[in-house]
């Protein structure tokens, strides 16, 4: 029953070509699209996933309305806003500030290599950031490479562009601004960023 049912649906594909090609194109469109969306909505509904205990960290976001009664929203909160939340909220396990800058960072000559001077966003953030996100760390411990003043986590890609391997990058040094140095005290695998203590 199956062949002969087979065999008649071949019959009119091949008797019916005009319908059958436009047929086999919107089923194609229609899967492919089907394919896309459901390949966007989960890039989507995959952000921030990949920390662990992912819903138990929270973001503050800053509110004010302008005088024309827009509102505008804001990932900057005022500074003290951080210390004051571990004081008056005991039931929040870890609090820490990040901020983000950009700056020229300057690195000096290494042997058999010139001056590197980049601009590039910077961000600084407290020690207990990287309690709460857990990165791949190549070099330095999570809970001391931003406890001392002036120091800094590199990206692996940074830390190889600068020092030509994050190998060679810890204890070495970059200047921000042609102000200030900042002892290399880690390395993490993450996207290009360079977060310094705060």
């Amino acid at each position: 029953m199956f062949k002969l049912n087979l065999k008649i649906a071949l019959r009119n594909l091949w008797k019916y070509k005009g319908y059958t090609a436009i047929n086999i194109f919107g089923l194609s469109v229609g899967l492919a699209s089907c394919i896309l969306i459901f390949i966007f909505v989960n890039y989507e509904l995959s952000y921030d996933k990949g920390y662990k205990n992912v819903d138990r960290i929270y973001r503050v976001v800053s509110t004010w309305k302008y005088a024309d009664g827009n509102d505008f929203y804001s990932q900057g909160v005022p500074r003290p806003l951080a210390p004051a939340m571990r004081n008056d909220f005991s039931q929040l396990e870890k609090v820490a500030s990040i901020q983000q800058a950009g700056g020229i960072i300057k690195v000096r000559a290494q042997a058999g290599k010139a001056e590197i001077k980049t601009a590039e966003d910077v961000y600084y953030a407290e020690p207990s950031f990287f309690e709460i996100f857990d990165y791949q760390w190549l070099a330095g411990q999570p809970n001391q490479s931003l406890v001392a003043p002036n120091t800094v986590v590199l990206s692996e890609k940074t830390a190889n562009t600068y020092f030509g391997d994050w190998r060679k990058a810890i204890g070495n040094s970059i200047n921000l601004d042609n102000n200030t140095d900042f002892k290399i005290t880690g390395s993490l695998r993450i996207i290009h960023r360079t977060v310094v203590s705060l």
